[in-house]
């Protein structure tokens, strides 16, 4: 699988672990592009062909993928949904709309299971690039698994042998398992599913 990282503002990130999403801001593009290549984009419209994030966003990120979504000082793991499109003003963002009207520019989405949240302060050298960036949407250089990631935010190299044995504070466990639970009430069956069988993997630990 890969691992992208997505940088936003505290308040987006609010909203994306309350409704189980992540999105990206493309104003000029206001279409459902699910169905349409990389190409004819492009040809349609001149802005796409320097858009690195709305490529890696809609064509490159894949069902079951990992996301990293961060505003700097909180971070949040996650497992990719499909892509899908909303109509300006059409759903749960329209609290956050009325504060912040940019946010009807966020109609590109992708479901999200969030699995746990992190502290950025003892992630391992491989992910500090990504993390540090600039960029809003970034993509880790090579393919991982869940295991290695979790050994990366816990500080350890992707192949180091201990890595399991890592403490991880309480108040991060509670914080990971409160968004588990917030992600079985969901209505989207796929994302329940994926939180109860998370939930029950770290209970039998």
């Amino acid at each position: 699988m890969q691992l992208f990282c997505l940088h936003t503002s505290s308040e987006l990130l609010i909203e994306y672990v309350r409704e189980n999403y992540i999105s990206i801001d493309v104003p000029w593009l206001e279409e459902d592009v699910e169905f349409v290549q990389w190409e004819q984009l492009c040809a349609a419209y001149e802005q796409a062909v320097n858009c690195k994030g709305l490529r890696l966003f809609v064509y490159e990120m894949q069902d079951s993928d990992l996301i990293i979504a961060t505003d700097g000082i909180k971070a949040y793991l996650g497992d990719l949904g499909d892509y899908y499109f909303v109509e300006a003003g059409a759903d749960a963002g329209a609290d956050l709309q009325k504060e912040d009207p940019e946010l009807s520019h966020h109609q590109h989405r992708r479901g999200v299971t969030w699995l746990k949240s992190f502290s950025l302060e003892v992630i391992s050298e491989q992910l500090r690039p990504m993390m540090q960036t600039e960029e809003g949407v970034v993509k880790y250089e090579s393919a991982v698994t869940l295991e290695e990631v979790e050994r990366m935010l816990a500080g350890q190299a992707p192949d180091h042998p201990h890595a399991a044995s890592i403490f991880i504070d309480e108040e991060t466990i509670r914080e990971s398992i409160e968004v588990l639970k917030q992600a079985l009430r969901s209505e989207d069956a796929d994302r329940r599913e994926r939180a109860a069988i998370a939930l029950l993997t770290f209970a039998k630990q």
